[in-house]
């Protein structure tokens, strides 16, 4: 696998940093560009580059505004500014318009992971965005009462602790529901996989940014609210492929449910190509579980029925 790095400048002159792994002596069959999840990184999709690129797919992944090596704060907190979450879409169309200017003979398709996901069907509703699929994984269905009452918290934070802040608050209550359904968890990011190792990998990685500011939480809040509105929601592209994969044990997908509900969603509207995949006892980051080979290569089943069905390998079925 070769690997690279490189810095693109987004539509407000923000640099973004970028990861490309690219296969050796494979023939290329595609592009995959990877969105990361919430205080999190793109460098941790390492593994799941590795075997995508062994049967030949190019896989970018960006660190998006506020995560990784893109930001350029040293107090370990994700933050972004107002507008944050419509810029982050906005760095993701760049991306992909990049990347199809230098692959314009290849299909490409997104993979988003929580955040990531969000940020995808966020994408997906623009119709300036034309991609040959999208695997949504880790992702959820949030009541809009909820939200309403997440973005008054988030209003009244920033109004009496500033926009920067660590927001203790949303953060303790968010993260401790998450683990209410793991027994006996030793961290409170327990509830991310069923590997230890993982789980102490993420604590104790330096790009990982366990805290949120109060404007992060506030963005976040109403871009899940634009999101799910009915009138975004039907602007969904009906002849993209589709892919939604939950953990049976992921509570930001509420424990399974919220992924059939989601394929139902899209089916209504007529998407022509929606599948799901439900992995029993999964917690929230399928690429890291115990059982990751296995999802790796139902994703891979997947994108070569769509690139090169011939090539297809033999797993279980969707």
């Amino acid at each position: 696998m070769i690997i690279e790095t490189f810095e693109y400048c987004s539509f407000d002159n923000n640099n973004i940093f970028v990861y490309k792994w690219s296969p050796e002596n494979t023939k290329i069959l595609g592009i995959v560009h990877i969105s990361h999840g919430l205080s999190e990184h793109a460098g941790r999709y390492k593994y799941f580059a590795e075997q995508l690129t062994s049967v030949g797919y190019i896989v970018y992944a960006h660190d998006q505004r506020g995560h990784g090596k893109t930001t350029k704060n040293t107090n370990n907190i994700v933050h972004v500014s107002n507008g944050g979450w419509t810029h982050m879409q906005k760095d993701l169309v760049l991306l992909i318009d990049y990347i199809k200017k230098a692959h314009a003979e290849l299909p490409i398709f997104l993979f988003g992971h929580s955040m990531g996901s969000f940020i995808i069907r966020s994408v997906l509703q623009d119709s300036t965005t034309n991609v040959n699929g999208a695997i949504i994984s880790g992702t959820g269905c949030f009541d809009n009462l909820a939200l309403n009452a997440g973005i008054l918290v988030a209003k009244s934070l920033i109004k009496r602790r500033g926009p920067h802040k660590r927001s203790y608050y949303i953060n303790n209550i968010t993260f401790r529901a998450f683990n209410l359904n793991v027994s006996e968890p030793k961290t409170f990011f327990d509830w991310i996989s069923r590997d230890d190792k993982i789980v102490s990998s993420f604590l104790n990685d330096p790009l990982c940014r366990i805290n949120c500011s109060n404007n992060l939480f506030f963005e976040l809040f109403n871009g899940l609210k634009t999101m799910q509105n009915p009138k975004s929601i039907i602007k969904t592209p009906k002849n993209t492929p589709i892919l939604l994969l939950s953990g049976g044990n992921d509570p930001v997908g509420h424990w399974g449910r919220d992924v059939f509900e989601l394929m139902k969603l899209y089916k209504n509207i007529g998407v022509n190509d929606v599948q799901y995949k439900l992995y029993p006892f999964a917690r929230h980051e399928l690429i890291n579980e115990t059982n990751k080979d296995e999802v790796i290569l139902d994703i891979i089943n997947w994108l070569n029925e769509r690139t090169s069905p011939a090539l297809s390998v033999v797993s279980a079925p969707l």
